[in-house]
């Protein structure tokens, strides 16, 4: 008999990577990834020891503004990205890998990945205004005359389905 799967099942499905975790929290395609829970295990090895003491990483392809981390005593727990706060909408690697591309690596790793959050922030931005122009409604008159120009006729469909125009 098929079972649904919960939320936790689809974490432990997505793709895994293995990595340490340092004293700047972790570190993936020049994101960082960090919050306080991962506090006492950073410079710590994992107890898998067939992975060199890297830590259990669960990504999605598909929104890379967290990972899961798999702790002792919690499980795959979810690590935000530091820029999370800038990026309302979910975003892959593709995206991040073409920011990559235009944007200037001349400054130290917590400064380049400051600006490619700042160029993801300002690309989600353009997109939501090419999706969702504003558009100004037309300025509608005050006041109009039933028989004024500029009042288009009003036409309904009579019992026997003739048009029948109004005003």
């Amino acid at each position: 008999m098929p079972v649904p799967l919960s939320g936790s099942d689809y974490l432990e499905l997505l793709p895994v990577r293995w990595q340490a975790i340092t004293e700047r929290g972790i570190r993936l395609h020049h994101r960082t990834y960090n919050c306080d829970l991962l506090g006492p295990y950073r410079g710590q090895d994992c107890e898998v020891a067939a992975r060199g003491g890297k830590w259990e990483i669960h990504t999605n392809p598909h929104d890379v503004r967290q990972i899961w981390v798999r702790l002792p005593r919690h499980g795959l727990t979810e690590i935000p990205w530091i820029h999370r706060d800038h990026c309302h909408q979910p975003f892959n690697d593709r995206t991040w890998q073409r920011l990559k591309t235009i944007t200037t690596h001349d400054a130290d790793q917590d400064t380049y990945e400051a600006r490619l959050a700042d160029a993801l922030d300002q690309l989600m931005r353009r997109a939501r205004r090419i999706r969702h122009p504003h558009r100004a409604a037309p300025p509608r008159p005050h006041h109009t005359h039933p028989h004024s120009p500029t009042t288009a006729p009003r036409a309904r469909r009579t019992a026997t389905g003739r048009q029948d125009y109004l005003g």
